[in-house]
């Protein structure tokens, strides 16, 4: 079966539309079925409400992977110089994210396409991270907006 995987915003991505709600969704698209990689996804002071809105109103049950400050909880992130909270995460290092996905499922699906395409959008300084944002610079990813498609 081939599937295909889709990075994209979270608000964008989902019916959840409250501020509070987080930034990234992560879907996987199977046929009908859907596999929802979240981070940042509840309110800061609620985990379990915040997960149980996203699953509820998503209309997805046993689907779901992920949750919490950019810990995928799925395959692992490794970013050298950086640990644990990663901050707003930019679209250059998907494709390292991307491709730890590709990894765990080349042997069980056929993974064809995998497309990025989240854009960062600036808030206020206290929520833009600012020192998180000079790390990802520090380290050459840049917040570029640029949609990338990898295909296999």
């Amino acid at each position: 079966m081939d599937l295909e995987l889709k990075i994209a915003n979270f608000t964008e991505n989902s019916q959840v539309e409250e501020e509070e709600f987080g930034v990234w969704k992560f879907v996987l698209v199977q046929d009908n079925s859907k596999i929802l990689l979240y981070t940042g996804a509840q309110p800061k002071e609620d985990y379990e409400y915040g997960h149980s809105r996203v699953v509820s109103e998503n209309d997805i049950s046993e689907d779901i992977i992920g949750g919490g400050d950019m810990c995928f909880h799925y395959g692992t992130l490794d970013v050298k110089g950086m640990s644990g909270y990663f901050g707003i995460i930019p679209n250059s290092i998907m494709e390292q994210f991307a491709k730890l996905i590709f990894e765990q499922f080349q042997n069980k699906h056929k993974l064809k396409k995998i497309e990025i395409n989240m854009h960062y959008i600036p808030r206020e300084s206290e929520e833009a991270d600012p020192e998180h944002i000079e790390m990802w610079k520090k380290l050459g990813y840049e917040f570029d907006n640029r949609k990338r498609v990898l295909e296999f």
